[in-house]
């Protein structure tokens, strides 16, 4: 998972998202399950399966999307090795 490598050098970031950046890698089969087209087979993801993997979405949404900016975080160029909202209000450094 590229998102989940690049996650991981950001260590302030990912200190902070590892539970539920853990808990969706460990769901993988049922997050690709959830993502499928209809399929029979993907009827066997069980409903707890199905809430602690959005639960792991929301939480993960949470640490990267700012409701004060009203924006995604993002790698700041002009700030060597921190992503942060546009106003800075969530920041991760890499350390």
């Amino acid at each position: 998972m590229l998102f989940n490598s690049r996650a991981k050098k950001q260590k302030d970031f990912y200190e902070h998202a590892k539970n539920c950046l853990e808990s969706i890698e460990l769901l993988r089969s049922q997050r690709n399950l959830v993502g499928a087209h209809y399929n029979e087979w993907a009827m066997s993801l069980t409903t707890e399966e199905a809430k602690e993997f959005a639960q792991s979405v929301i939480d993960l949404r949470k640490s990267v999307y700012c409701d004060a900016c009203n924006q995604f975080i993002m790698k700041i160029p002009q700030i060597e090795g921190v992503w942060a909202c546009k106003r800075e209000c969530m920041k991760y450094k890499e350390k």
